[in-house]
Protein backbone atom coordinates (compact mmCIF):
# COMPACT_ATOMS: atom_id res chain seq x y z
CA UNK A 1 0.00 0.00 0.00
CA UNK A 2 1.27 3.46 -0.95
CA UNK A 3 -0.17 5.21 2.06
CA UNK A 4 0.25 4.77 5.81
CA UNK A 5 -2.60 5.04 8.31
CA UNK A 6 -3.70 8.55 9.28
CA UNK A 7 -2.26 10.24 6.23
CA UNK A 8 -3.21 13.89 6.04
CA UNK A 9 -4.35 15.61 2.85
CA UNK A 10 -0.88 17.13 2.50
CA UNK A 11 1.10 13.92 3.06
CA UNK A 12 -1.17 11.88 0.77
CA UNK A 13 -0.81 14.45 -2.01
CA UNK A 14 2.96 14.52 -1.63
CA UNK A 15 3.20 10.72 -1.89
CA UNK A 16 0.82 10.58 -4.84
CA UNK A 17 2.79 13.29 -6.65
CA UNK A 18 6.02 11.33 -6.21
CA UNK A 19 4.35 8.22 -7.62
CA UNK A 20 3.18 10.21 -10.65
CA UNK A 21 6.43 12.10 -11.14
CA UNK A 22 6.70 10.92 -14.75
CA UNK A 23 3.69 13.11 -15.51
CA UNK A 24 4.15 16.83 -16.14
CA UNK A 25 0.85 17.38 -14.35
CA UNK A 26 1.59 15.03 -11.43
CA UNK A 27 0.59 17.41 -8.64
CA UNK A 28 -2.53 18.59 -10.42
CA UNK A 29 -3.57 15.02 -11.19
CA UNK A 30 -3.05 14.02 -7.56
CA UNK A 31 -5.22 16.91 -6.39
CA UNK A 32 -8.01 16.27 -8.90
CA UNK A 33 -8.18 12.58 -7.97
CA UNK A 34 -8.20 13.24 -4.24
CA UNK A 35 -10.91 15.87 -4.71
CA UNK A 36 -12.88 13.30 -6.69
CA UNK A 37 -12.59 10.67 -3.94
CA UNK A 38 -13.49 13.13 -1.19
CA UNK A 39 -16.23 14.81 -3.26
CA UNK A 40 -14.66 18.15 -2.40
CA UNK A 41 -13.14 20.88 -4.55
CA UNK A 42 -9.42 21.64 -4.69
CA UNK A 43 -9.86 24.77 -2.56
CA UNK A 44 -11.07 22.50 0.25
CA UNK A 45 -7.82 20.52 0.01
CA UNK A 46 -5.83 23.68 0.64
CA UNK A 47 -7.93 24.92 3.54
CA UNK A 48 -8.03 21.44 5.13
CA UNK A 49 -4.47 20.33 4.44
CA UNK A 50 -4.12 18.70 7.89
CA UNK A 51 -7.33 16.70 7.58
CA UNK A 52 -6.70 12.98 8.31
CA UNK A 53 -7.89 10.53 5.67
CA UNK A 54 -9.45 7.27 6.76
CA UNK A 55 -8.54 3.80 5.45
CA UNK A 56 -11.45 3.58 3.02
CA UNK A 57 -10.60 6.89 1.38
CA UNK A 58 -6.91 6.01 1.15
CA UNK A 59 -7.64 2.62 -0.38
CA UNK A 60 -9.85 4.15 -3.06
CA UNK A 61 -7.33 6.93 -3.70
CA UNK A 62 -4.52 4.41 -4.03
CA UNK A 63 -6.43 2.51 -6.73
CA UNK A 64 -6.99 5.70 -8.73
CA UNK A 65 -3.37 6.79 -8.44
CA UNK A 66 -2.27 3.34 -9.62
CA UNK A 67 -4.50 3.70 -12.68
CA UNK A 68 -3.12 7.15 -13.42
CA UNK A 69 0.45 5.84 -13.04
CA UNK A 70 -0.32 3.52 -15.96
CA UNK A 71 -1.16 6.58 -18.10
CA UNK A 72 -4.92 6.23 -17.86
CA UNK A 73 -6.25 9.78 -18.42
CA UNK A 74 -7.69 11.54 -15.38
CA UNK A 75 -10.85 12.33 -17.36
CA UNK A 76 -11.60 8.63 -17.84
CA UNK A 77 -10.94 7.89 -14.17
CA UNK A 78 -13.33 10.61 -13.00
CA UNK A 79 -15.74 10.30 -15.94
CA UNK A 80 -15.80 14.02 -16.60
CA UNK A 81 -13.99 16.80 -18.42
CA UNK A 82 -14.59 20.54 -18.42
CA UNK A 83 -14.81 22.17 -21.84
CA UNK A 84 -15.97 25.70 -22.64
CA UNK A 85 -16.99 26.11 -19.00
CA UNK A 86 -19.33 23.11 -19.22
CA UNK A 87 -18.96 19.67 -17.63
CA UNK A 88 -19.00 16.76 -20.05
CA UNK A 89 -19.25 13.06 -19.31
CA UNK A 90 -16.47 11.08 -21.03
CA UNK A 91 -15.50 7.43 -21.19
CA UNK A 92 -13.25 5.22 -23.33
CA UNK A 93 -15.72 5.38 -26.23
CA UNK A 94 -14.95 9.04 -26.93
CA UNK A 95 -11.97 11.32 -27.33
CA UNK A 96 -11.28 13.61 -24.37
CA UNK A 97 -12.02 17.27 -25.30
CA UNK A 98 -8.85 19.39 -25.37
CA UNK A 99 -8.50 23.07 -24.39
CA UNK A 100 -7.13 23.98 -27.84
CA UNK A 101 -10.37 22.79 -29.43
CA UNK A 102 -12.19 25.62 -27.66
CA UNK A 103 -10.73 27.91 -30.34
CA UNK A 104 -12.80 26.10 -32.96
CA UNK A 105 -15.98 26.50 -30.91
CA UNK A 106 -15.31 30.17 -30.15
CA UNK A 107 -14.71 30.85 -33.85
CA UNK A 108 -17.95 29.10 -34.79
CA UNK A 109 -19.91 31.17 -32.26
CA UNK A 110 -18.38 34.39 -33.61
CA UNK A 111 -19.32 33.46 -37.18
CA UNK A 112 -22.88 32.63 -36.14
CA UNK A 113 -23.23 36.12 -34.64
CA UNK A 114 -22.13 37.75 -37.90
CA UNK A 115 -23.56 35.53 -40.63
CA UNK A 116 -27.00 34.01 -41.32
CA UNK A 117 -26.25 30.40 -40.41
CA UNK A 118 -29.34 28.20 -40.66
CA UNK A 119 -27.87 24.68 -40.49
CA UNK A 120 -24.86 23.07 -38.80
CA UNK A 121 -23.40 19.59 -39.08
CA UNK A 122 -20.68 18.15 -36.86
CA UNK A 123 -18.73 15.22 -38.24
CA UNK A 124 -17.32 12.76 -35.69
CA UNK A 125 -19.07 14.26 -32.70
CA UNK A 126 -17.62 11.90 -30.06
CA UNK A 127 -18.63 13.29 -26.67
CA UNK A 128 -20.67 16.01 -28.37
CA UNK A 129 -18.52 18.71 -26.76
CA UNK A 130 -18.28 20.86 -29.90
CA UNK A 131 -21.89 20.83 -31.07
CA UNK A 132 -23.29 21.01 -27.53
CA UNK A 133 -21.10 24.02 -26.69
CA UNK A 134 -22.13 25.83 -29.87
CA UNK A 135 -25.79 25.13 -29.10
CA UNK A 136 -25.45 26.24 -25.46
CA UNK A 137 -23.75 29.54 -26.26
CA UNK A 138 -25.77 30.44 -29.37
CA UNK A 139 -29.21 31.98 -29.13
CA UNK A 140 -29.94 31.62 -32.83
CA UNK A 141 -32.43 28.96 -33.89
CA UNK A 142 -31.04 26.71 -36.59
CA UNK A 143 -30.94 23.03 -37.53
CA UNK A 144 -28.13 21.20 -35.77
CA UNK A 145 -27.06 17.66 -36.61
CA UNK A 146 -24.13 15.56 -35.43
CA UNK A 147 -22.93 12.19 -36.65
CA UNK A 148 -20.40 9.60 -35.54
CA UNK A 149 -19.48 6.18 -36.84
CA UNK A 150 -19.62 4.81 -33.28
CA UNK A 151 -23.03 4.03 -31.76
CA UNK A 152 -21.47 4.14 -28.28
CA UNK A 153 -20.09 7.61 -28.93
CA UNK A 154 -23.54 8.78 -30.03
CA UNK A 155 -24.96 7.59 -26.71
CA UNK A 156 -22.33 9.60 -24.83
CA UNK A 157 -23.10 12.69 -26.92
CA UNK A 158 -26.84 12.33 -26.28
CA UNK A 159 -26.18 11.98 -22.55
CA UNK A 160 -24.16 15.21 -22.56
CA UNK A 161 -26.82 17.07 -24.51
CA UNK A 162 -29.41 16.03 -21.92
CA UNK A 163 -27.08 16.95 -19.07
CA UNK A 164 -26.53 20.45 -20.50
CA UNK A 165 -30.19 20.90 -21.35
CA UNK A 166 -30.00 21.34 -25.12
CA UNK A 167 -30.98 17.83 -26.28
CA UNK A 168 -34.02 19.09 -28.21
CA UNK A 169 -31.86 21.31 -30.40
CA UNK A 170 -29.54 18.64 -31.82
CA UNK A 171 -30.21 15.53 -33.88
CA UNK A 172 -27.56 12.86 -33.24
CA UNK A 173 -27.21 9.84 -35.52
CA UNK A 174 -24.81 7.03 -36.36
CA UNK A 175 -23.29 7.28 -39.83
CA UNK A 176 -20.08 6.86 -41.80
CA UNK A 177 -19.31 10.25 -43.31
CA UNK A 178 -18.05 8.68 -46.53
CA UNK A 179 -21.41 6.93 -47.05
CA UNK A 180 -23.42 9.90 -45.81
CA UNK A 181 -25.75 11.50 -48.36
CA UNK A 182 -28.35 13.75 -46.68
CA UNK A 183 -29.61 15.22 -49.93
CA UNK A 184 -28.80 18.72 -48.73
CA UNK A 185 -25.92 20.99 -47.84
CA UNK A 186 -25.09 22.70 -44.55
CA UNK A 187 -24.21 26.33 -43.93
CA UNK A 188 -21.57 25.34 -41.38
CA UNK A 189 -19.66 22.12 -40.75
CA UNK A 190 -17.58 21.43 -37.65
CA UNK A 191 -15.00 18.66 -37.56
CA UNK A 192 -12.16 17.61 -35.28
CA UNK A 193 -10.79 14.82 -37.46
CA UNK A 194 -8.29 12.07 -36.67
CA UNK A 195 -4.96 13.76 -37.41
CA UNK A 196 -2.38 12.15 -35.11
CA UNK A 197 0.44 10.18 -36.73
CA UNK A 198 0.19 6.52 -35.78
CA UNK A 199 3.76 6.60 -34.45
CA UNK A 200 2.73 9.31 -31.96
CA UNK A 201 -0.15 7.36 -30.44
CA UNK A 202 1.42 6.20 -27.18
CA UNK A 203 1.18 6.51 -23.39
CA UNK A 204 -2.07 8.34 -22.54
CA UNK A 205 -3.30 8.28 -26.13
CA UNK A 206 -3.35 4.49 -26.11
CA UNK A 207 -6.35 4.67 -23.77
CA UNK A 208 -8.39 6.79 -26.21
CA UNK A 209 -10.31 5.48 -29.25
CA UNK A 210 -7.73 4.71 -31.96
CA UNK A 211 -10.20 5.50 -34.71
CA UNK A 212 -10.75 9.01 -33.34
CA UNK A 213 -7.00 9.73 -33.30
CA UNK A 214 -5.36 7.91 -36.17
CA UNK A 215 -4.49 9.98 -39.21
CA UNK A 216 -2.30 7.22 -40.60
CA UNK A 217 1.45 7.31 -41.12
CA UNK A 218 1.59 11.05 -41.88
CA UNK A 219 -1.47 12.20 -39.93
CA UNK A 220 -3.20 13.39 -43.10
CA UNK A 221 -4.95 10.29 -44.43
CA UNK A 222 -8.42 11.04 -43.08
CA UNK A 223 -8.24 14.78 -43.84
CA UNK A 224 -7.17 14.13 -47.43
CA UNK A 225 -10.17 11.87 -47.97
CA UNK A 226 -12.52 14.23 -46.15
CA UNK A 227 -11.84 17.47 -48.07
CA UNK A 228 -13.65 16.48 -51.30
CA UNK A 229 -16.58 15.15 -49.25
CA UNK A 230 -16.78 18.46 -47.39
CA UNK A 231 -16.95 20.33 -50.68
CA UNK A 232 -20.15 18.39 -51.45
CA UNK A 233 -21.75 18.94 -48.02
CA UNK A 234 -20.70 22.48 -47.17
CA UNK A 235 -22.62 25.50 -48.41
CA UNK A 236 -20.71 28.33 -46.68
CA UNK A 237 -18.02 27.55 -44.12
CA UNK A 238 -16.26 24.65 -42.46
CA UNK A 239 -14.13 24.72 -39.31
CA UNK A 240 -11.59 21.92 -38.91
CA UNK A 241 -8.96 21.34 -36.24
CA UNK A 242 -5.55 20.27 -37.53
CA UNK A 243 -2.21 19.24 -36.06
CA UNK A 244 1.09 21.08 -35.92
CA UNK A 245 2.54 21.83 -39.39
CA UNK A 246 -0.46 20.28 -41.16
CA UNK A 247 -1.41 23.73 -42.45
CA UNK A 248 1.30 23.27 -45.08
CA UNK A 249 -0.43 20.13 -46.34
CA UNK A 250 -3.90 21.61 -46.73
CA UNK A 251 -3.24 25.24 -47.69
CA UNK A 252 -4.38 26.11 -51.19
CA UNK A 253 -6.67 23.12 -51.64
CA UNK A 254 -8.90 23.21 -54.70
CA UNK A 255 -12.20 23.00 -52.79
CA UNK A 256 -12.12 25.98 -50.41
CA UNK A 257 -10.61 29.36 -49.68
CA UNK A 258 -8.44 28.63 -46.66
CA UNK A 259 -7.51 30.64 -43.58
CA UNK A 260 -5.86 29.55 -40.33
CA UNK A 261 -6.43 30.47 -36.69
CA UNK A 262 -3.59 30.09 -34.20
CA UNK A 263 -3.79 28.54 -30.75
CA UNK A 264 -2.13 30.03 -27.65
CA UNK A 265 1.15 28.34 -28.61
CA UNK A 266 1.18 30.11 -31.98
CA UNK A 267 0.34 26.94 -33.92
CA UNK A 268 -2.14 27.11 -36.79
CA UNK A 269 -4.73 24.98 -35.00
CA UNK A 270 -8.05 25.67 -36.74
CA UNK A 271 -8.56 25.69 -40.48
CA UNK A 272 -11.32 27.99 -41.67
CA UNK A 273 -12.61 26.75 -45.01
CA UNK A 274 -14.83 29.08 -47.00
CA UNK A 275 -16.71 27.75 -49.97
CA UNK A 276 -15.08 28.93 -53.21
CA UNK A 277 -17.45 30.75 -55.48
Amino acid sequence: MFFAENETVTSALEKATRILDSSLSARLDAEILLSFVLKRDRVWLITNHNFCLDKKILKTYEKLIARRAKYEPVAYITGKKEFMGLNFYVDRNVLIPRPETEILVETAIDIIKEEPIKSILEIGTGSGALICSVAYYSDAKFDMEALDISAKAIEVAKKNARQIGIEKRIKFFKADIFDFDPGKRYDMILVNPPYVKNSEIKNELLHEPFQALSGGANGMEFISLLLPKLSMLCKKVCLMEIGKNQDREVAGNAFFQTEFIKDLAGVNRVMLLKKSE
